[in-house]
């Protein structure tokens, strides 16, 4: 998904369910915050972000800031991995040396390039199923 749409997505999410937190905004501060979402979301993973923003609406009465959305990201891009991993048909090894790099960067503040780059690699494969991609996005089977 192109991140400037992925990034409208999640701030109209957040817009609706958190109504009174955005009527304080001008155009120009909107634009500011649409500017810093994209610069601090850019290297998370689409479908991990768009489950984190989903529990956060199910869970958080007001709305979360920045940092409270990179720890709830951090958690659930370690699960969305972890979810990816166990349907890969990939060698054994691999997928432990893999969910032990999602389990450790789930706690540093970004995943390293060729960690993300083996982890992408395996969720394109399992993607390649609709079905499974409606079940790790949360759907029914």
């Amino acid at each position: 998904m192109e991140q400037s749409k992925l990034i409208s997505i999640i701030i109209a999410k957040l817009k609706v369910a958190y109504p009174s937190y955005f009527e304080k905004y001008n155009d120009e501060e909107f634009l500011g915050l649409v500017s810093l979402y994209q610069e601090t979301f850019i290297d998370c993973n689409p479908n991990a972000l768009l489950l984190t923003i989903k529990k956060i609406i199910k869970t958080s009465k007001f709305m979360p800031s920045i940092a409270e959305i990179l720890d709830v990201y951090r958690r659930e891009a370690k699960d969305y991995y972890f979810n990816i991993l166990d349907k890969a048909d990939i060698d054994d090894d691999k997928k432990s040396y893999l969910k032990s790099m999602a389990d450790w960067y789930s706690y540093q503040e970004e995943y390293p390039s060729e960690i993300l780059k083996q982890l992408n690699e395996v969720e394109k494969k399992v993607l390649m199923s609709s079905k499974n991609k409606n079940k790790l996005l949360g759907g029914k089977e």
